[in-house]
């Protein structure tokens, strides 16, 4: 797990885009975004948390042909990939 505290005004702009493009299940307060690294497909656990925090749970690399799920938990890849997540969320100044 990776956890990040964004500015304000970053904060507000990454949970729009959560709320615009992520998926949420019912009673689930992390939500999932899809993301292609490369050619290899991720599914994110992506969670809010207080004080203006954004935490990365896990990622999900899909299979390719002939592949299986790979979850991924190691915090460089996550790590990774929240930067790249927030490149996608946030505007570029």
């Amino acid at each position: 797990m990776v956890v990040r505290q964004l500015r304000a005004d970053q904060y507000e702009t990454v949970m729009q885009f959560l709320l615009q493009t992520a998926h949420s299940s019912p009673l689930d307060a992390s939500h999932t975004i899809s993301m292609t690294v490369n050619e290899s497909q991720y599914w994110l656990r992506v969670q809010p948390c207080q004080k203006r925090k954004i935490a990365i749970l896990q990622a999900l690399r899909l299979p390719g042909s002939g592949q299986k799920l790979e979850l991924t938990t190691n915090n460089l890849l996550l790590s990774s990939l929240f930067e790249l997540f927030l490149l996608q969320s946030l505007p570029v100044k």
